[in-house]
């Protein structure tokens, strides 16, 4: 298995650090909500527990704009 590293971001710079593991060798994941709503790890009404209406909207919309930049260069490679 690939080394797994996760994100930081401090002072201005997104830092890799590794990821630590359990002893039983099982990486632990660090994610925000954000990034779990965002890979489909946890349903639409339980972020909106999470991260209010408003900011999962924006969510929603940032969703629907990479779905239809992916579908209009899926075209023009036909």
């Amino acid at each position: 298995m690939a080394e797994l590293y996760r994100g930081v971001f401090t002072n201005g710079k997104v830092i890799l650090e590794k990821t630590p593991i359990l002893p039983d060798g099982t990486p632990v994941i660090v994610m925000t909500a954000e990034d779990a709503y965002l890979a489909g790890d946890i349903s639409r009404e339980e972020a909106i527990s999470l991260l209010g209406e408003e900011k999962v909207a924006e969510l929603d919309e940032a969703i629907a704009a990479i779905e239809r930049d992916m579908a209009w260069g899926l075209k023009q490679g036909q």
